[in-house]
């Protein structure tokens, strides 16, 4: 399942208490070109690059494929804000130690909505009281993305991450023909890629606490 960019334009959005928060891991899906000096574009489409699962990411490259174009999925570690039939998923991005900078600066005063997340995370609220990250420096890259957790009768959830798992699983198509009769069509593995996500799991703890008026 493809998520979609957050609403963060809707007021009646924002305004929706948060209900659980949790470490996760979603997949990135991106693109390489080839161009006509023989260098590569690399190409992500924000929000639309997060998907729930490899089998989500195999059916997209099957949908997607043509000439000159392959295709990298990378398991990345990630906060689930659950917020009703849907969650907002929030990656630190082109790092190694994802939200390390990030530290709790105002808690809720009342309940935790939308609106607190966006202030307390998103790069462009740095006026904002609420704000997590430093005011100084270069800002972080911070990619967000709205998972619809029911689909029909179906629940869909995202992995959990343990607070043990500092290795994700990498992918590419680049060299793959694709295969018939075969639940993963598209895609070859890896090695797996190092990342410490002690500072994730930290704050995924701080902002419990303050869910639950610790």
């Amino acid at each position: 399942m493809r998520f979609s960019p957050v609403r963060l334009s809707d007021p009646e959005f924002m305004a929706r208490p948060v209900e659980a928060v949790r470490a996760c891991t979603v997949w990135q899906l991106t693109s390489q070109h080839q161009v006509w000096n023989d260098q590569k574009n690399h190409l992500y489409q924000g929000a639309g690059s997060l998907y729930n699962s490899m089998v989500s990411v195999d059916l997209a490259i099957t949908e997607r494929r043509k000439a000159g174009t392959y295709f990298n999925a990378q398991q990345l570690p990630a906060i689930e804000f659950q917020v009703g039939d849907e969650s907002i998923v929030l990656l630190h991005i082109n790092t190694d130690i994802p939200f390390r900078r990030w530290e709790m600066a105002a808690a809720p005063r009342q309940s935790m909505d939308v609106a607190w997340v966006r202030a307390a995370f998103w790069p462009d609220y740095r006026a904002d009281p609420r704000y997590g990250w430093p005011t100084a420096g270069q800002e972080p890259h911070v990619l967000g993305g709205l998972h619809r957790r029911r689909v029909g009768r179906l629940i869909v959830n995202l992995k959990r991450l343990g607070p043990d798992t500092d290795e994700f699983e990498r992918h590419t198509s680049r060299y793959v023909r694709p295969k018939k009769n075969e639940w993963i069509q598209n895609l070859e593995e890896l090695d797996e890629e190092y990342c410490d996500t002690e500072h994730l799991h930290r704050v995924v703890d701080e902002v419990r606490d303050a869910l639950n008026g610790s």
